[in-house]
């Protein structure tokens, strides 16, 4: 038996959502547990879906990843099901073997013809985005997908009892590049520049910083250009 785990930010991404939950909805998940993030106050009651075994968390503040990885352990370390399925909104993992054990996914980027950031639609989101590019710079593109809910995260890409091995990985068809990318972006680089200057950090210090990917380069790549 599985739950699926997830944080859903519906400032940017709630155009995602109905995708992806008829996406996970195929699978042989028996819960799916919401994170539903915003930073203003909203009705949480809006997002019931009567079809789904769903349970709805409400997050309002300023976004950041350690709060999200406590909040996924929280639910976690409460989890009757044997094993947890991981995905953000924008993550749709590609399944072509039986969900058993621990898998670990590669991120690989669907874009919009001439790498535009469209709105979502819902028409069929493979069809909105026919492009599988790498155009995602992060340094570690893999991510834990499935695993015991004996396990905690140390951070949204490493585990704290398995390893990944780098082999067997499943494909992760990401879904950022959208309408909405370049605002979000300058969001989270505000945030966490803020956050880094107070010393927050994981609390299984991953990383030295909280890591702002690649915020800049994201927002250079689509500022307007003019003629000097």
């Amino acid at each position: 038996m599985i739950k699926l785990i997830s944080c859903v930010g519906i400032d940017y991404d709630l155009q995602l959502l109905p995708h992806f939950l008829k996406h996970y909805s195929k699978l042989d998940v028996e819960i799916f547990h919401l994170i539903i993030h915003s930073n203003s106050d909203f009705d949480i009651d809006k997002f019931a879906n009567p079809k789904l075994n769903l349970k709805l968390e409400k997050w309002v503040g300023k976004f950041d990843g350690v709060t999200k990885t406590n909040k996924l352990n929280q639910i976690i370390e409460q989890t009757e099901q044997p094993l947890i399925l991981m995905a953000d909104v924008d993550e749709f993992q590609i399944w072509d073997r039986p969900l058993e054990g621990y898998v670990w996914g590669r991120l690989r980027d669907r874009e919009a013809p001439g790498e535009e950031l469209i709105e979502i639609s819902d028409k069929n989101i493979e069809e909105q985005f026919p492009l599988i590019t790498k155009r995602t710079l992060w340094a570690d593109l893999d991510k834990p997908c499935l695993f015991p809910s004996t396990d905690r995260l140390l951070s949204p890409h490493h585990l704290r009892d398995n390893k990944n091995t780098r082999t067997n990985l499943i494909d992760i068809d990401h879904y950022r590049w959208v309408k909405g990318r370049i605002e979000k972006s300058i969001e989270r680089r505000e945030t966490y520049n803020k956050l880094n200057k107070q010393g927050v950090r994981l609390q299984a210090n991953i990383w030295k910083n909280i890591p702002n990917w690649e915020s800049d380069i994201i927002i250079s790549m689509y500022r307007k250009k003019s003629l000097l």
